[in-house]
């Protein structure tokens, strides 16, 4: 939800496209798992074994709300004008 309505905000707000806004706002999420898997097998060596698959079953949804979001907000602007 977090991920849709930021995209459809910064269509609104900003002067960026649908597509800049969607995959923008949408590879934030796999760069917060990155993140988190980068920190926690620094303490634990071993453990999240399967990141490449985090990545894919996340990177799936948050496209989906990105791009959501985005067109909500490239349809609210176009009516604002």
């Amino acid at each position: 939800v977090a991920v849709g309505v930021l995209a459809a905000l910064s269509c609104i707000v900003g002067r960026t496209g649908f597509w800049k806004t969607g995959l923008a706002v949408s590879a934030s999420v796999p760069a917060a798992v990155m993140a988190r898997v980068v920190c926690e097998a620094s303490l634990v060596p071993g453990t999240h074994n399967l990141w490449p698959f985090e990545l894919v079953l996340v990177a799936g949804p948050a496209l989906a709300a990105g791009f959501c979001g985005a067109a909500v907000g490239s349809l609210l602007r176009r009516l604002m004008a």
